[in-house]
């Protein structure tokens, strides 16, 4: 798993700064009205607590309580929990990294960190793990926050569940499921988006069509992200997903992009033969 924000991130927080589908399985349906409500455009208010030292331009993974990196797991740019561990699978590899836990840090075996760690509690290193920059822990860290707003349409387009073979195309807005089954291909502009739940499984694929800026989704309840994901302007995705409610937000390889957790714990792990039953919900097909 990659992801990355960092190289993009300025241009993606002066998006922020400035900003203040009928459920169907059948590829002939009519068009959606999106003509313009009556109603005054919803505001979503979004306060992201940040620990001292770690940068918002630079983060790829941020959580308000804990951090899973998995087995195996690749990860380029900033990680941190903001009131929490942050716990390393082995053979895991971080680079250009800043790492900050308040709590502790913990490293599986073969783990690699290409970057500093800052640590207000321990630092566990399994054998063979390795840090290649500064260690600081104990650490004194205090947690700032990070806040912006962002417009949305007050009516929902509705469910949009896109099955195998299928390829959905949607303008940015406001919609209630957002659910890619295996095989599924679901189109993404720059734009923000809201949704009240984000399910991609395994075999899904997400396309950006970011060349106009970042594309911004935030989720109200409940993510789940295992598509492959790939920009059709650049070598890297400019994705954001914002993940807003307390469930876990669960993320697998091959997604591509920057998860930000402000309410919830954030998971990074890839899905292993020899863990089928923790993967039941991948086998999701339509």
């Amino acid at each position: 798993m990659t992801n990355r924000f960092g190289s993009w991130g300025r241009t993606l927080c002066l998006a922020l700064a400035c900003v203040a589908a009928a459920c169907s399985l059948d590829t002939n349906e009519p068009a959606i009205d999106t003509s313009q409500s009556n109603l005054d455009p919803e505001v979503l208010s979004i306060t992201l607590r940040v620990p001292s030292g770690a940068s918002f331009l630079d983060t790829t993974v941020g959580a308000a309580t804990r951090v899973r990196i998995g087995d195996r797991a690749q990860v380029r740019g900033g990680v941190f929990g903001a009131d929490g561990d942050v716990e390393i699978g082995k053979e895991a590899k971080l680079s250009s990294a800043l790492v900050t836990a308040v709590g502790d840090v913990e490293l599986g075996k073969q783990a690699r960190i290409e970057g500093d760690v800052r640590a207000t509690g321990k630092v566990r290193r399994a054998p063979g793990s390795s840090v290649h920059g500064r260690l600081e822990a104990p650490a004194n860290i205090d947690v700032s926050t990070q806040s912006w707003s962002v417009t949305a349409s007050p009516t929902s387009l509705g469910d949009v569940v896109v099955a195998r073979g299928v390829t959905r195309d949607l303008s940015p807005g406001t919609y209630d499921e957002l659910i890619a089954a295996s095989g599924a291909t679901v189109v993404l502009h720059s734009g923000v988006y809201v949704v009240s739940k984000a399910l991609f499984f395994r075999g899904s694929e997400l396309e950006l069509d970011d060349g106009a800026g970042p594309v911004q989704l935030y989720v109200r309840d409940e993510s789940y992200f295992r598509a492959a994901t790939r920009s059709t302007t650049a070598s890297e995705p400019k994705l954001l997903v914002s993940h807003l409610g307390s469930k876990e937000l669960i993320v697998r390889p091959p997604f591509a992009g920057a998860v930000v957790a402000p309410n919830a714990s954030v998971s990074l792990e890839r899905c292993d033969d020899k863990r089928d039953d923790d993967c039941e919900r991948d086998h999701w097909k339509r």
